[in-house]
């Protein structure tokens, strides 16, 4: 999954019921990009497309239980990492966003092995 597909299946389980349009304002992303990504949902068997209530000439995108239940463990393990990383000895106070940013970036590297060392 890439971080495109989860930001947008995190939104659609949010949200519950969105329309199309509405995911690629708010992820910010082209409707070209969004049109690949709900396919990949859809074949997932995280999201479902269906027909708008009123207005059958507009589709709503629904989460399936599958998607809340992988939306809901991302998440889990998202909110773990971050807390991870600004948990570690040498991390500034937060007052210093910049400087937090710098930390947290060289944290988040691959190839970081220090696990804590200093910005670079």
């Amino acid at each position: 999954m890439t971080w495109t597909s989860y930001d947008v299946l995190v939104l659609i389980c949010a949200r519950r019921v969105v329309e199309p349009r509405a995911i690629a304002v708010e992820v910010g992303i082209a409707k070209a990009t969004l049109t690949n990504t709900l396919s990949m949902l859809v074949d997932r068997d995280l999201v479902r497309r269906q027909l708008h209530e009123r207005d059958r000439r507009r589709v709503v995108v629904r989460p399936t239980q599958a998607g809340l239940d992988l939306a809901r463990e991302l998440q889990r393990l998202v909110h773990a990492r971050q807390a991870e990383l600004f948990a570690g000895p040498g991390m500034p106070p937060r007052d210093n966003i910049a400087h937090v940013l710098r930390v947290v970036a060289t944290r988040s590297r691959p190839d970081d092995t220090t696990h804590g060392g200093e910005a670079r």
